[in-house]
């Protein structure tokens, strides 16, 4: 492992570009006054003087230590002591913790009431936009509803997730092999359909044109009501996740790898025990405005909005992750640690490109933020504020021991809230084709 340069050498290399510039910016100026010959003498000695006090002496670096601040050391990384003063969990007080008060707490009479109002207004809006109907349209059958039809709307398709059976129309098939009495007595097919084609959360004249606007009030209603009633615990992660989608949509992702290759992608804050924490969705370049840390560096900003300055650790994998962010992180007391992208602009390449065998480790530290390559069956980038690069021993599940960096250690403990999450969320399945 090669030692790092002096930040002597480091000034050195970096003043020769500006040597060069300076060289031939002067000479330019020269000839363009028709008198070289006379001014070299005096040309070469402004060039010294402002060379000399470009390069840094000994005395320098001695007397001001910060000057040599932001530069890359091979020295361990100062973590600053981190006190988690936070009290997590619910922010409310619960007679009884049933799964339906959960509910409740999100879902509330006056988000039902909204979507009441708003079926009927669309519903409203298409028949008089196709009338005359067709003798055969089952737009005929249609009747405005209330708030007590659309809990039971809501509680037949929450319940379709727990009874899995092939389409929608055999969960009122007469067939003894598919006959479930509960969803006929509940609510009649037809008016099930009808409601599921007609169901909307705002008015299509008052949606705009945004590309989430029809669902974004929604969106931000359960972000915000999770904020209010729930504190979440010191360590988070921050991962996308991804919805099957065949339908049409600009901004629908195609991953080859994939069992569902067209899907829709959201970004997602979650505990590391995997309560979703807040979800923000993928809708293109527009997404997030420009920002100086980039689409990446915003959505975590975004999604940890109201968690900055509170001495939480996320932690976040290399398609976020960069040293700017990193850095930003240790000023708004957030603390990260993950996985890094070898092609970032900012990465030092005395680390990126160094050429290691297994079990070795390199590592340089700036400002705050450690940047490290680990050797184990492959290259593993990583960066952090939160950690001083150790290795140290752990053993896996077949009680096999070995020497494993500590921010690694640390990243895979607390990654995968987002993939329990969806594991979880995969029991209770409840996506069916759109009805139109």
């Amino acid at each position: 492992m090669k030692d790092c340069e002096d930040s002597e050498d480091d000034d050195i290399e970096d003043s020769e570009s500006f040597f060069a510039y300076t060289t031939t910016s002067s000479s330019l100026t020269v000839s363009e006054s028709g008198s070289e010959d006379n001014n070299t003498e005096d040309s070469d000695a402004q060039q010294l003087d402002l060379i000399s006090n470009i390069l840094p002496d000994k005395t320098t670096s001695e007397t001001n230590p910060s000057r040599n601040s932001n530069q890359w050391k091979d020295e361990p990384n100062i973590v600053k002591q981190i006190q988690f003063t936070t009290d997590p969990g619910l922010k409310i007080n619960m007679e009884s913790k049933k799964p339906l008060n959960f509910f409740r707490l999100f879902v509330t009479e006056e988000l039902i009431n909204t979507m009441a109002v708003e079926i009927n207004c669309y519903a409203t809006q298409k028949i008089n936009k196709q009338h005359p109907l067709r003798r055969s349209s089952r737009f005929k059958d249609w009747k405005p509803i209330n708030s007590e039809d659309m809990r039971q709307f809501l509680g037949v398709l929450l319940h379709m997730g727990c009874v899995k059976i092939p389409s929608l129309e055999h969960y009122w098939s007469k067939n003894s092999l598919y006959r479930v009495f509960l969803f006929s007595r509940i609510m009649p097919r037809n008016k099930f359909q009808l409601m599921l084609r007609f169901w909307h959360f705002i008015n299509n004249e008052d949606s705009g044109s945004k590309r989430l606007c029809k669902i974004i009030g929604l969106l931000d209603h359960l972000n915000n009501t999770m904020g209010n009633i729930y504190c979440p615990n010191k360590n988070i992660s921050i991962d996308e996740s991804m919805m099957l989608w065949k339908g049409r949509l600009v901004f629908r992702q195609y991953v080859k790898n994939k069992r569902h290759k067209y899907c829709i992608k959201f970004y997602e804050l979650c505990e590391s025990d995997s309560i979703v924490l807040k979800v923000k969705i993928y809708s293109g370049e527009t997404t997030l405005s420009k920002h100086l840390l980039g689409q990446t560096g915003a959505i975590v900003l975004d999604l940890m909005e109201k968690l900055m300055g509170k001495e939480y650790h996320p932690s976040t994998d290399n398609f976020y992750n960069s040293f700017e962010l990193t850095k930003h992180m240790i000023k708004q007391q957030t603390y990260t640690c993950g996985t890094l992208r070898t092609d970032r602009k900012s990465n030092l390449k005395e680390c990126t490109k160094a050429k290691l065998k297994q079990g070795d480790v390199i590592s340089r530290s700036r400002e705050g933020v450690v940047v490290a390559k680990w050797k184990d069956k492959r290259d593993v980038l990583m960066i952090s504020n939160l950690h001083s690069l150790q290795m140290i021993e752990v053993t896996n599940r077949r009680g096999e021991k070995k020497m494993k960096a500590n921010i690694i250690k640390d990243y895979y403990r607390f990654m995968p809230g987002v993939d329990r999450a969806e594991q979880m969320v995969s029991c209770y399945d409840c996506l069916r084709k759109t009805s139109k």
